[in-house]
Parts: structure tokens; C-alpha cells; sequence
């Protein structure tokens, strides 16, 4: 009988600790959502970054792609013409020092022909010697 009273008055005590805990697990849980949406949007904003970042590796290696094909098109335009530089300086150097002394070979002669109008207007009627190199 005298239970009863005790029973109610320590039955309020419990009840304001379980609102007590009620509210403090509201106010966890509101901490939590807001924690996660802030954690949520920060890996948005890294996912966005890293694909931007994935955008311009791509175009930085698409770029990289064009200078090297570039670079092998102009590598093999100079190996090109280091072979002709290579050629003409075997040229150059396979005639002896008083080559350009010696008489011209009758070949280069031949490529000029005598009796056209246009060649001999340019060296005249003497025909600058020529007569002396075709005999």
C-alpha cells in the first residue's frame, strides 16, 4: 500500500531521464545526419574534382599523343636529311682536292646543247669554248 506512492514517485524520475535520453539520442542522431550530408557532399565535390582531373588527363594525354607523333614525323624528317647531308658530304669528299681544278666531265657538257636558241643567247655567239670541250 505505501508501495503505490513510492512507485509513482519513482516512476517520474524515470520518465524524465527517459525523455532526458530521448532527447540526447534526437540530438545524437540530428548531429549524425548533419555529419553525414557534410561527408556526403565533400565526396561529391571529390568525385567532381577527380573527373574534372580524369577530363584534363585525357586531353593532356591526347596532346602528348599529337607532339609525338609530331616528334617521330619530324625525327624521320631529319634523319632524312642528315642521310642526304651524309650522301652529298661522301659526294664532296670522294673528289680528290684538285677536283675542282680538273676539267668538267664531257657528261655535264653533254647537258647543255649547243644550237638552242635560249642557251646560246646566254653565252653568246663565241659559245664560251664550248666548241674546244665537245672535240
Amino acid at each position: 500500500r505505501l508501495r503505490k506512492p513510492t512507485a509513482s514517485v519513482a516512476a517520474e524520475p524515470m520518465e524524465d531521464a527517459i525523455i532526458a535520453l530521448k532527447r540526447s539520442m534526437k540530438s545524437a542522431l540530428q548531429e549524425a545526419e548533419l555529419q553525414i550530408d557534410h561527408r556526403q557532399h565533400e565526396a561529391m565535390q571529390i568525385v567532381s574534382r577527380l573527373q574534372a582531373d580524369k577530363e584534363r588527363l585525357y586531353l593532356e594525354e591526347q596532346q602528348l599523343d599529337e607532339e609525338r607523333r609530331e616528334f617521330t614525323r619530324l625525327q624521320a624528317l631529319l634523319n632524312s636529311e642528315l642521310e642526304e647531308v651524309s650522301r652529298l658530304r661522301e659526294e664532296v669528299e670522294g673528289r680528290s682536292l684538285f677536283a675542282c681544278c680538273m676539267r668538267p666531265s664531257n657528261e655535264r657538257i653533254s647537258e647543255v646543247q649547243l644550237g638552242d636558241p635560249d642557251i646560246d643567247s646566254i653565252i653568246g655567239e663565241g659559245r664560251g669554248g664550248f666548241e674546244r670541250d665537245q672535240e
